[in-house]
Parts: C-alpha cells; structure tokens; sequence
C-alpha cells in the first residue's frame, strides 16, 4: 500500500501529492519532469521569491513557466536546466574580455 502524503506549497495553489521516501514510483532529484514551485525556482537561479515575482511581473526573462490555476504557476526542472544553459553559452568568453 502507497501513503501518499499531501504538502500545500501556497494557499493559492492545490495541494501537490508526494510519496515518502522508499515508497512506489520514488523519483529521483534531477527528474526531467519534476516541477518546481517559485521558492525552489528562486532557489535554483540564484535569486528569493521575491526577485522571482518582480522579475515575473516586469517581463524579464525567466524560464517558461506552466500555469497549473490562475494564480499557482510551476517551473519544469528541465526547462531551467536549459535556460540556464543558455545564459552560460550566452556570457563572454574569458579571452574575449
């Protein structure tokens, strides 16, 4: 039998199921289909929550985003591996300076 334990990220956004550690269909981190929420975003590009949201709302770049309601958005692990490649592959390099 599955226990499934239930975390709510926000109060605007559903509860988001996860299985305890050891437990059927345990995933790994780094999982391609793993989606963050905007604390572990912010967390994972360097920035808080909060550079995050203002970030967001003057239309700077950012990874996509998927919009799970009208206001909970999440953000493909893999999706951020490959934008943040892209500003890697983006800066000059050491020579060039």
């Amino acid at each position: 039998m599955v226990q499934v334990v239930y975390k709510e990220f926000s109060m605007h956004c559903p509860p988001v199921a996860t299985i305890k550690q050891g437990e059927f269909m345990k995933r790994s981190p780094g999982t391609p289909s793993e989606l963050l929420t905007e604390r572990e975003l912010a967390s994972a590009i360097g920035l808080t929550a909060r550079g995050v949201q203002a970030r967001r709302l003057r239309g700077d770049d950012l990874p996509p985003a998927i919009r799970i309601s009208a206001r909970c958005l999440r953000w493909d692990r893999a999706d951020v591996q490959n934008w943040l490649q892209g500003l890697k592959d983006k800066r000059p390099s050491p020579a060039a300076a």
